[in-house]
C-alpha cells in the first residue's frame, strides 16, 4: 500500500509539473506574440553606420594599434523548448494500437475504469470512449485538455487497480481529444 501511495505522490507531481510547464510555454509564446506586434507596429528605425572608434597609443612611444574588426554579434540563443512527456505518450498510444482486445480481462476493466472516472469528478460529457486490450485500456476525452484537480484525483484514483498510467494532453487549440492510459498490473510498459 505505502509503495502504491508513493507512486501516487510521484504521478500527481508529474502531472502538476506538466501543467506548470504548459503554462510557462503560454505565457513564453503570448509574450514572444506580443512583442512580435509591438515590433511590427512601431515605425522603421534610420540605419546609421557606425563610425570607426579610433585607438589611441598606449605609450606616446608605441605605434598606434591598428583598428580591430569588431567581431559581428552572436545569434540569440534559441529558447527553450518545454518538451511534452511525448516517449511516454507514444509507447502508451502504440502498445495500445498494436494490441488486440483481450475480452476476458476488457469486459471487466472498462465499467470499472469508467465508474473510477465518475468517481474523478469526470462525467459522461468530458469521456467520449473508454476502450481497453490486452494490456492497456484508453480513455479517450472529448476535449484537448482536462482539469489539473480531475487530471490528479483520476491517477490517485487509477493507480490503485493499474501498474502505470499517462494523460496525454495537447494544446487547448487541437483539435486532437486528449487520452488517458493505464497498463494492466503485471506487465511493464517496455516488454509485452
Amino acid at each position: 500500500m505505502r509503495k502504491w501511495f508513493a507512486f501516487g505522490i510521484v504521478a500527481a507531481v508529474g502531472v502538476i509539473w506538466y501543467f506548470y510547464l504548459s503554462s510557462l510555454r503560454a505565457e513564453h509564446t503570448g509574450s514572444v506574440k506580443a512583442s512580435k506586434a509591438a515590433a511590427d507596429s512601431a515605425p522603421p528605425l534610420a540605419a546609421k553606420p557606425a563610425a570607426p572608434v579610433p585607438i589611441k597609443p598606449a605609450h606616446p612611444s608605441a605605434p598606434a594599434q591598428q583598428p580591430v574588426a569588431r567581431a559581428a554579434d552572436p545569434a540569440p540563443p534559441e529558447p527553450d523548448v518545454v518538451e511534452p512527456i511525448s516517449d511516454r505518450n507514444a509507447l502508451f498510444a502504440t502498445r495500445f494500437d498494436s494490441e488486440t482486445r483481450d475480452a476476458f480481462w476488457a469486459n471487466d476493466q472498462e465499467p470499472a475504469l469508467k465508474k473510477q472516472l465518475t468517481e474523478s469528478t469526470l462525467t459522461d460529457d468530458d469521456v467520449s470512449a473508454v476502450e481497453c486490450r490486452r494490456t492497456v485500456c484508453r480513455v479517450t476525452f472529448k476535449n484537448p485538455r482536462v482539469n489539473e484537480s480531475q487530471a490528479i484525483n483520476l491517477y490517485s484514483r487509477v493507480l490503485t487497480t493499474f501498474a502505470d498510467v499517462q494523460l496525454a494532453m495537447h494544446d487547448a487549440t487541437s483539435a486532437e481529444p486528449a487520452h488517458f492510459y493505464a497498463l494492466r498490473k503485471g506487465y511493464t510498459l517496455n516488454a509485452k
